[in-house]
C-alpha cells in the first residue's frame, strides 16, 4: 500500500521522537526536509534522516529512528507490560513511555478492575473489590502471612486475564503499540502469553531499592492523587504484605527471566525498556 506524503511525515516525526530526538529538534528536522522536498518519496526521507542523524546527532539515534520508523510503518504491534506492587512509579514510567512511543495506547489495569466491579459480584470475586495489598481479607484468611497475601494476590490477578487478553487482541487488530501498567499483571500471566509464542511481548517488574525509597513514593503518590484512595498511614502499615508481593513477584520474574529493573531515574529506566525492546522487537 502506498504511503501518502502526510502520513510518511508523520511516520518519520513518529519515529524521531521516539528514538530519542526532542520534540523541537524533530519538529525542525521534519519541516526542512518536507519543506524543501515536497515530493519525496518514503525511501528517500528514510535514507536522508538517516544521513542527518548519523552526522550531525548520533549514530545510534539514526538506528533507532530506522528500527522504529519499521515499526510504524509495518504497525507492528508490541505490547509492553509494566508488573510491579503499589508506589514503585509504574504509572509515571508508563506516562513517560508514552510520550516517547507517541500515539501508543496506554492502559492501566486498574481500570479493568475497576470496571469488573460493575459485572461481577463480591461474593463470587471477593478479591476484586480490595487493594491487592489487602486481599487476603477477603478471603477471609486468619493470618497475613506471605502465604495468604500471595493467594489471595495470584486469585485478583486472575479475575482480570481475560481484560488483558481482549486489550493485547485489540491493539494487534489496529496496529497500535500498547502500554499496560498495573500491580495486577502477574508473571504466570506473561508466562502464558509467552508460552503461546504471541510475538513482541515485553514485560518488565519495576522495582524499588529501599524501604525509604518505597515509602517515599508512596507519600509522593498520596499528596499528587486528587482523591487517594487510601491514607498514606495506610501504606505503612501493610507494608509487610507490600513487600510480600514484591517479594514474590521478584522470585517469578528471575524464574521466568524477565527483566527487573529498579527504578530511581524515570528517563533512564525509559531508556532502557526501548533500548531492549530494539534489540529483541520482531518485524
Amino acid at each position: 500500500m502506498a504511503i501518502n506524503g502526510k502520513h510518511c511525515q508523520t511516520m518519520d516525526f513518529k519515529a524521531l521522537i521516539t528514538a530519542g530526538l526532542q520534540l523541537s529538534q524533530a519538529q525542525q528536522l521534519i519541516e526542512k526536509l518536507y519543506t524543501d522536498r515536497p515530493n519525496i518519496q518514503p525511501e528517500e526521507s528514510q535514507e536522508i534522516l538517516v544521513n542527518v542523524l548519523t552526522h550531525n546527532i548520533s549514530p545510534a539515534i539514526a538506528k533507532s529512528y530506522r528500527l522504529w520508523r519499521e515499526v510504524y510503518r509495518k504497525k507492528v504491534c508490541i505490547s509492553i507490560l509494566l508488573m510491579g506492587v503499589t508506589g514503585v512509579g509504574k504509572t509515571e514510567i508508563a506516562l513517560k513511555l508514552d510520550e516517547r512511543l507517541a500515539s501508543a495506547l496506554c492502559v492501566p489495569v486498574d481500570l479493568f478492575r475497576s470496571i469488573l466491579r460493575n459485572y461481577l459480584s463480591p461474593s463470587a470475586y471477593p478479591t476484586l473489590y480490595s487493594s491487592s495489598y489487602l486481599a487476603w481479607k477477603a478471603l477471609k484468611s486468619k493470618n497475613n502471612d506471605r502465604d495468604s497475601v500471595v493467594r489471595a494476590y495470584k486469585e485478583q490477578c486472575a479475575a482480570v486475564n481475560k481484560a488483558l487478553d481482549a486489550t493485547i487482541g485489540w491493539s494487534k487488530a489496529i496496529g497500535k503499540v500498547l502500554i499496560l501498567e498495573g500491580v495486577n499483571i502477574s508473571p504466570a500471566y506473561v508466562a502464558s502469553l509467552l508460552q503461546r509464542n504471541e510475538p513482541n511481548i515485553f514485560p518488565f517488574l519495576i522495582t524499588v531499592e529501599t524501604k525509604d525509597t518505597h515509602l517515599t513514593l508512596l507519600q509522593l503518590r498520596h499528596q499528587m492523587h486528587p482523591k487517594p484512595p487510601v491514607s498514606f498511614e495506610t501504606y505503612k502499615k501493610c507494608y509487610i504484605e507490600i513487600t510480600y508481593i514484591q517479594d514474590f513477584l521478584l522470585q517469578e520474574a528471575l524464574k521466568f527471566s524477565m527483566p527487573i529493573l529498579t527504578n530511581g531515574n524515570t528517563k533512564l529506566i525509559v531508556d532502557k525498556i526501548l533500548k531492549h525492546i530494539e534489540d529483541r522487537v520482531c518485524l
